[in-house]
């Protein structure tokens, strides 16, 4: 894996991935492995906006997206912290440059069958891009490339803690902030 180097550590971890992937859940567990702050951006244009993530899409995904652009930007001078990207993210402009820049951005990578294993029918109904099966399919394939443009990739198969062990391999080596 190769990290930009930009002359100081790397405070800042991404993850990144398709929904049902578990940013949230590795973020959580890395970020309390390592003692550094956990943020997930769903929560945080929830708690920005006052409003929730399908109320926000209920108004247009741009004004969710827009939501979304302020919090990876709040995040630039936030350290020491593993972040859980929405798993649309890397398709805000300049967004994927900016996480590549800003930390090491790692791709969860779940297979489609999993995705849909994960995110069963009442799963599907707390996120507002399920009304159309089809179109989230198509939305996962035209990400792919996209998050394929991490620094590095975990598959996430096995249990939950494993792919925190896999994510910590991959850090191996690169220069990171220890102590806030």
């Amino acid at each position: 894996m190769t990290v930009p180097r930009t002359g100081t550590d790397v405070c800042r971890i991404f993850l990144t991935g398709f929904m049902g992937s578990g940013k949230t859940s590795v973020g959580r567990r890395l970020a309390a492995r390592w003692g550094w702050r956990f943020v997930d951006m769903d929560r945080w244009v929830e708690a920005r906006s006052g409003r929730s993530i399908p109320d926000l899409f209920a108004q247009g995904e741009v004004t969710f997206r827009r939501y979304e652009a302020e919090a990876l930007e709040a995040l630039r001078s936030v350290h020491w912290v593993v972040v859980a990207t929405g798993g649309g993210t890397v398709e805000i402009p300049g967004a994927l440059e900016r996480l590549r820049t800003w930390g090491v951005l790692l791709w969860l990578d779940v297979p489609w069958a999993e995705v849909l294993r994960r995110l069963d029918p009442a799963g599907r109904a707390e996120r507002p891009l399920w009304s159309d099966p089809d179109e989230v399919y198509r939305r996962w394939v035209r990400r792919l490339p996209l998050y394929a443009q991490a620094h590095g990739r975990v598959g996430v198969e096995g249990p939950i803690e494993a792919w925190v062990d896999a994510v910590e391999r991959l850090l191996r080596g690169v220069a990171l902030c220890c102590t806030p």
